[in-house]
């Protein structure tokens, strides 16, 4: 904390960004607008669905409002010409595929720390301390895994990524009722 709030005095004293403000705004309020109806009516969509995957007039009402305001989002953002999205940056591979493979990942770790628990305890047979024990390690494990794939060139990345995963293997095999 005192390296951050130093380098933070220094920047401030030796850094200079000029604020360059214009005089009028200019803000694509109908792309702001369906935007926001957009994601707040997938937001209250998924929230349905999570409840139950039944029919509900509600969940029918959600979904029609979810593709209307995206149709009209993209629609309007394609023909204005300041846009609040370009959408031709969907174009672009090197953009869109780390982009699917990030919230592929995000996604599939917080299936994990959701999920898990539940697993371990149900399926494995591990108790509290060992959904404790498992999530600890398994959050070391997974640093050494990582580390040694991209932090780490050689074969000390490896080795240590070996070790990591029999480490957890022999405490699982411990923990288990």
């Amino acid at each position: 904390m005192p390296i951050g709030i130093i380098q933070l005095l220094l920047s401030i004293r030796y850094m200079r960004i000029e604020d360059i403000r214009s005089s009028s705004i200019n803000l694509d309020w109908i792309g702001a607008v369906t935007f926001i109806v957009f994601i707040m009516s997938l937001m209250a969509l998924l929230g349905q669905l999570s409840a139950s995957f039944a029919y509900h007039p509600a969940v029918l009402a959600l979904t029609l409002v979810f593709l209307g305001s995206l149709a009209a989002f993209v629609i309007n953002e394609s023909r204005n010409k300041s846009p609040l999205l370009d959408l031709s940056i969907f174009r672009n591979r090197m953009f869109v595929l780390p982009c699917i493979s990030m919230i592929l990942f995000f996604v599939a770790n917080l299936m994990i720390s959701i999920l898990g628990p539940f697993y371990f305890e149900g399926v494995m047979g591990f108790g509290l301390l060992g959904n404790i024990l498992v999530g600890i390690v398994g959050s070391i494990v997974g640093g050494a895994i990582f580390g040694g794939f991209f932090g780490t060139s050689g074969i000390g990345g490896w080795i240590t990524s070996i070790l990591g995963a029999i480490v957890l293997l022999i405490i699982a095999g411990f923990i288990k009722k």
